[in-house]
């Protein structure tokens, strides 16, 4: 996969999670009317939630892939992505985070399948 196409599911991406920022707009004014329970409101988000997560995460990904290499360069990129970086930081979205997070979840994981092979629960 190259960098086009990655721009290219992005931007798809991108499309569907504004047309679903769009749609809980308009969800928003049924639900403050009176017109939609929480519930009815949870229920329709379950299937759409993928789309936010994978906005999310490919957000950061082109953040990640546009970031100049040279340290001269990094504090100019910073300050032209300001809103951007607010939100990472707001959303506590960090790749040594996640990557640490992952690294304990995986050990967390191998930990109970090893429990399960010798047979305690």
């Amino acid at each position: 996969m190259s960098v086009k196409h990655v721009k290219k599911y992005y931007h798809d991406i991108e499309k569907m999670y504004l047309e679903l920022v769009s749609e809980l707009d308009e969800m928003k004014d049924d639900f403050a009317k009176g017109n939609c329970t929480e519930e009815e409101l949870n229920n329709l988000l379950l299937p759409v939630k993928g789309i936010e997560e994978n906005y999310k995460r490919l957000s950061y990904i082109m953040y990640l892939l546009f970031q100049p290499n040279r340290d001269e360069k990094e504090a100019k990129y910073k300050k032209q992505n300001k809103e951007l970086n607010q939100y990472f930081i707001d959303n506590n979205i960090d790749k040594e985070k996640d990557l640490e997070i992952d690294k304990v979840g995986l050990k967390t994981f191998k930990e109970r399948i090893k429990e399960i092979k010798n047979g305690s629960k």
